[in-house]
């Protein structure tokens, strides 16, 4: 059990940080023509925000098991 809770919050993870950058992106595409995928910003707000998402999501699943 203890195994795919971790493969969970892997997954719940990278999802949640893949998703919040590419939309990061597409948002400072907007104001400036010379955003990157790899802008500090973009990365530091992805990986909050995906940090952020796991823990709600596995407190819900600890609760839920």
């Amino acid at each position: 059990m203890s195994t795919t809770l971790w493969l969970i919050k892997l997954a719940v993870f990278f999802t949640a940080s893949f998703l919040t950058a590419r939309a990061l992106h597409r948002i400072f595409l907007k104001r400036d023509i010379n955003a990157d995928a790899s802008d500090p910003e973009i990365i530091a707000i992805s990986v909050i925000s995906g940090a952020v998402v796991t823990g709600i999501v596995m407190f819900i699943v600890k609760r839920l098991i």
